[in-house]
């Protein structure tokens, strides 16, 4: 049986481990991540972050949270959704976003955003659940001083 709750500050490690093996099927990646349990944290103070749970294990996370914005006054901003790739092409990741567009819906947020790579498997699975590409966002630039 799945269950889809609410992730607490108990959920950080499996959220670490579903981390490092769906993005990037490296355990232990995150220890390179300054302070990867504080951004967990920063995600949960906003009470859009979900697990999903199944054959008793914690399986997916969502973690979304509020920024400002200047059309909307506010938008929710999906941080990460990560399934384990066992578990992934099973519904999860479709309804950890059902159950945060149900509850941003509720809490009157008109815009979900996020930012995935277009070369990424990702991409096409946002782009069916009815997300549009704004083909806008140069948020792949950087400038390093170092």
């Amino acid at each position: 049986m799945r269950i889809i709750r609410n992730a607490t500050e108990l959920d950080t490690d499996d959220i670490k481990k579903i981390y490092e093996c769906a993005l990037y099927g490296i355990e232990g990646i995150v220890e390179q991540y300054f302070k990867f349990e504080e951004y967990v944290e920063f995600c949960l103070k906003h009470k859009f972050s979900y697990v999903a749970i199944d054959d008793d294990v914690v399986c997916g996370v969502l973690l979304a949270y509020e920024v400002p914005d200047l059309m909307f006054g506010k938008i929710l901003y999906i941080e990460l959704l990560a399934v384990f790739p066992e578990y992934q092409k099973r519904g999860i990741g479709t309804e950890l976003l059902n159950i945060l567009r149900m509850d941003a819906g509720n809490a009157g947020y008109q815009e979900i955003t996020l930012r995935t790579c277009c070369y990424m498997n990702a991409y096409e699975f946002y782009k069916k659940y009815g997300f549009k590409d704004t083909k806008t966002d140069r948020r792949y630039m950087s400038f390093m001083l170092k």
